[in-house]
């Protein structure tokens, strides 16, 4: 579903879909399993998509998650600086990623919520939902999946649209 929206915007201006984070153990799995791994992929001449590396798990160590989530917002501003349009879409749904928003220099942010971060986050639920109240300022607009959701997140941010998932 995400990849879909990014690529329907992508027909009125330039996008880069920012995919969840892979850890280095994980991009060798895929490389073992696919036989190779893609960074940066370009969809069509308007969409790129793109998947941030990172040392290790953000869940690992998490005295150490604002150093790796600057080391994200740098490989993403180079993948903006790369497209180099005059209006770019950023369209993201790692709500970790909330320190790095204030310096991307894209036109236009798409927070794209597709779960309730708090539910799922079982003993960490005040952190998200902190973490997620936090990166709506930031955020032009948001994406929503379900009735529930737009309810939860429309007291910090009027600008929401649900779209469902395919079995919604």
């Amino acid at each position: 579903r995400p990849q879909q929206l990014a690529e329907a915007l992508s027909q009125f201006e330039k996008v880069l879909y920012v995919e969840p984070a892979y850890d280095l153990v994980r991009v060798v799995r895929a490389i073992n399993r696919e036989g190779s791994f893609q960074q940066r992929r370009q969809v069509n001449d308007q969409l790129t998509l793109f998947r941030p590396i990172i040392p290790f798990s953000l869940r690992r160590i998490p005295n150490i998650n604002s150093l790796i989530r600057r080391q994200i917002a740098k490989s993403v501003q180079r993948e903006i600086a790369k497209i180099g349009a005059s209006h770019i879409t950023l369209i993201i749904h790692e709500i970790q990623y909330v320190d790095v928003l204030p310096n991307m220099k894209c036109d236009l942010i798409i927070y794209d919520c597709v779960d309730d971060q708090e539910q799922l986050a079982g003993k960490h639920a005040e952190r998200m939902g902190a973490l997620e109240r936090q990166i709506i300022p930031f955020c032009d607009g948001i994406i929503v999946t379900a009735e529930k959701l737009k309810q939860k997140l429309q007291n910090y941010n009027k600008e929401i649209a649900i779209i469902r998932n395919a079995a919604d």
